[in-house]
């Protein structure tokens, strides 16, 4: 009778110090499920190298002369054109890049210049062509001042385009090649030139000299 007290309360703290097979179970089924989280990150991170690496839309853009599987043009498109266009008439244009900016990955906006007339040229990822973000990426990368021959379809945008001077119509582009790629950098740039001149010759005397420092 007494005698097994003791024994008993032994048998119960060693039931308290051990991990029960609940606890166990608990534990294994939390590192089987950080190991498929681990697995689940390491597959999506290398099917988004491989969607990188197989550029849907490689054909599409790039250098002109690079561009060997491109569609012939049957006629190309002056931008003094495009005020009377038509929505979803698809064009061709040879025109300067007065300006290119990537808004996010997915989309990329450009300025084309022909004399005095520009419009906005809209780069999306995906639609039809299956434009990649890898060709989103180049267009917004496109220095001032360079040539390019863009195809796409006129659409009406949502708001007119104020910084352009066709603002009824926006250009979405299907495809676009670098006919001639300016500098970096030029000192003056064409939309600084078209600011109007200071009145006074003089003002320049008020403006600090650079050399002397």
């Amino acid at each position: 009778g007494d005698r097994d007290l003791p024994s008993r309360a032994k048998e119960d703290e060693g039931d308290t110090s051990a991990p029960s097979k609940n606890a166990l179970k608990k534990a294994n089924r939390e590192t089987e499920k950080a190991e498929r989280a681990a697995k689940r990150q390491e597959l999506e991170r290398a099917q988004k190298e491989q969607a990188e690496a197989n550029d849907t839309s490689q054909h599409l853009y790039g250098s002109i002369q690079s561009a060997s599987d491109r569609r012939p043009v049957q006629r190309f498109t002056e931008l003094a054109e495009l005020y009377d266009a038509k929505e979803d008439q698809e064009v061709t244009v040879d025109a300067r890049i007065h300006n290119a900016r990537v808004q996010s990955a997915k989309l990329a906006f450009l300025v084309l210049r022909e004399e005095a007339h520009t419009i906005q040229a809209v780069i999306a990822e995906g639609g039809i062509n299956q434009i990649s973000r890898q060709m989103v990426k180049w267009c917004g990368g496109i220095h001032a001042e360079s040539i390019v021959r863009a195809t796409g379809l006129v659409k009406q945008p949502k708001e007119p385009v104020t910084s352009t001077s066709i603002s009824n119509f926006e250009l979405h582009i299907e495809s676009i090649y670098l006919v001639s790629e300016a500098a970096q950098m030029l000192p003056v740039q064409v939309k600084d030139c078209m600011r109007a001149p200071p009145m006074n010759d003089d003002d320049s005397k008020d403006e600090p000299e650079m050399d002397s420092q």
